[in-house]
């Protein structure tokens, strides 16, 4: 069962300027209609994959929204400019959220980190 949220909202279009305008979107944080939960697996789908195959298959299967390709091309390329833009200002990419218990004090003799080795190379 699939526990959907309907929301009305205010569209507002400027016939002087063909701007069009939904206030209650910024108030919820969307970004193309695409909810700030949703939109770290569209771009993840979008990075990884054709568009057109992150939309109709991807996302439809995990997370059961059906997008257009251009809709995730879009998100994809806006939130690459974001982070472009972040890292051209010396800003380091940080977690939303901290990982647990990351700062919390080791105790005497434990490792204070742990690092992976494994023999495959990817050229960049």
């Amino acid at each position: 069962m699939h526990g959907e949220v309907h929301l009305s909202r205010a569209y507002y279009y400027c016939g002087r300027c063909h701007q069009s305008y939904i206030p209650y979107d910024e108030v919820l944080g969307l970004h193309d209609e695409i909810s700030p939960g949703l939109l770290p697996l569209v771009c993840l789908a979008g990075t990884l994959l054709p568009f057109a195959d992150a939309a109709q298959d991807v996302l439809k299967r995990f997370a059961g929204v059906r997008l257009s390709a251009s809709t995730v091309l879009r998100c994809t390329q806006a939130q690459g400019e974001r982070l472009r833009a972040q890292l051209k200002e010396g800003r380091m990419v940080e977690p939303t959220q901290p990982e647990l218990k990351w700062t919390q004090p080791r105790e005497e003799g434990q490792p204070a980190a742990y690092v992976g080795l494994d023999a495959f190379r990817v050229p960049m």
